[in-house]
């Protein structure tokens, strides 16, 4: 424990998914720590000082991704504007973004060219109205993606790049343009129409390291 400039108690906290101190609750995917007692009901601000996020080169979604991070239910207060266009859910107050990483920079590890290392290169901080028992954190990415019509999942959001003969209005599109942005509301879809994967961090299977350390001070 330490004290920063204003007298206020400061504590570093250091969470991973390895050890006996973390409960896996969907395999290489979600984990639950438990937060020391003396952080539990505080109003808190959080920095992330480090985040780090290993990833398997050889993936099939390794080459489509624009994004890798970590989510948590640390309940950061702010905003997120990464919702479906002028329907104002942002304004819920709740951020679960703790942090993403650089995919222009990254470490091979052990020499190997099936995993890479991603660290985080921005200090990201939070305001936290009052620290939970435990937190769940999980890994995520964004990547485009081309699928088939077929391959569409309902509430999904995707854009129209080609038309061809689909008709895109039957599948919740406003119209058949090029360039539309749609939900896709299950219908099958037909024709020879195609489409980019619209997708805003989603949660995957991956056995490798994730760690971060947060800055905990009491306001």
């Amino acid at each position: 424990m330490c004290y920063d400039d204003d007298s206020k108690e400061t504590w570093m906290l250091r969470v991973s998914n390895r050890g006996d101190g973390v409960r896996e609750i969907v395999p290489d995917t979600t984990y639950e720590v438990n937060l020391p007692s003396q952080l539990r009901g505080k109003q808190v601000k959080v920095e992330v000082i480090n985040g780090l996020v290993v990833v398997d080169t050889e993936s099939t979604d390794f080459p489509s991704l624009r994004e890798v991070g970590v989510v948590a239910s640390m309940g950061q207060l702010g905003f997120d504007a990464e919702t479906q266009y002028d329907s104002n859910q942002y304004m819920s107050g709740q951020y679960t973004t703790l942090f993403d990483v650089n995919l222009q920079s990254f470490d091979i590890i052990n020499g190997s060219k099936s995993a890479v290392s991603f660290h985080t290169a921005t200090k990201y901080e939070f305001r936290v109205g009052s620290l939970p028992e435990k937190i769940t954190f999980s890994r995520y990415h964004v990547h485009e993606a081309e699928p088939a019509l077929a391959a569409m999942v309902t509430d999904l959001a995707y854009k129209i790049i080609s038309v061809g003969t689909t008709n895109f209005t039957l599948l919740g599109a406003d119209s058949n343009t090029l360039g539309e942005l749609f939900t896709y509301n299950g219908v099958a879809a037909t024709g020879s129409g195609k489409v980019l994967a619209i997708n805003t961090k989603h949660l995957y299977r991956e056995p490798r390291y994730l760690s971060f350390v947060l800055k905990i001070t009491e306001i």
